[in-house]
């Protein structure tokens, strides 16, 4: 918006010429990807509690990452 007001007589500069400039951006909705992340990972420890503290397949890959909840 800046380079059209910066050269009212032309509308065009090097910026508002590329290809990138000109299109919209694929949009990418990172919400629904993370939900089910995020789920799993409220869910498991609360199941671990309920079973004698037996992990599950997602706390221990998070464990061995050094992301878990092992405190």
């Amino acid at each position: 918006m800046l380079d059209l007001l910066a050269v009212p007589e032309r509308g065009e500069t090097a910026i508002t010429m590329l290809s990138m400039a000109r299109r919209f951006p694929v949009p990418f909705p990172p919400e629904p990807l993370a939900f089910p992340v995020i789920e799993a990972t409220r869910w498991s420890p609360d199941r671990a509690d309920h079973a004698e503290e037996k992990r599950n397949l997602w706390l221990r890959s998070l464990d061995a990452f050094g992301l878990g909840f092992d405190s």
